[in-house]
C-alpha cells in the first residue's frame, strides 16, 4: 500500500473526525523507514508529535498532517502490545483543536 497516496486521497477528499486506519504487515525496520518517507514528503506542512509514551511507537517520532480547516491527520507507528515485533502505521483523524502534545494513541 503506498500510505503517501493515502493521505493526499485524504487530504483531498476529506474524511471523518474519528476515522482510524492502521497499516501492518511491514517487516520490523520498514514501518520506520515509512514514516521517515512520509515526513519528507509532507515536511513543509507537518507538525511533530510531542509528549508520547515511547513504548507504544517505533524509533521514528510520530506527526500531524492538517487536513481540513477543522480536522487534521495524526501519523504515528505503534507496536503490537502482544508481539513487540509486528509494527504498524496508524493514521488517525482529531479535530485541529487537538493538542498535539496530550494525544492518546496507545492501542486505539
Amino acid at each position: 500500500m503506498d500510505v503517501i497516496s493515502f493521505i493526499q486521497y485524504w487530504m483531498e477528499n476529506g474524511k471523518e473526525v474519528g476515522t482510524t486506519f492502521a497499516c501492518n504487515g511491514y517487516p520490523y525496520v520498514a514501518v520506520d523507514e515509512i514514516l521517515t518517507q512520509l515526513r519528507n514528503e509532507f515536511n513543509e506542512i507537518m507538525s511533530e508529535l510531542t509528549g508520547v509514551t515511547e513504548q507504544n511507537l517505533t524509533g521514528t517520532p510520530g506527526f500531524s498532517i492538517p487536513l481540513t480547516t477543522s480536522s487534521k491527520i495524526l501519523v504515528y507507528g505503534r507496536r503490537n502490545s502482544e508481539d513487540i515485533s509486528n509494527e504498524e502505521i496508524v493514521l488517525k483523524v482529531v479535530s485541529s483543536q487537538a493538542d498535539d502534545s496530550t494525544m492518546e494513541m496507545k492501542n486505539q
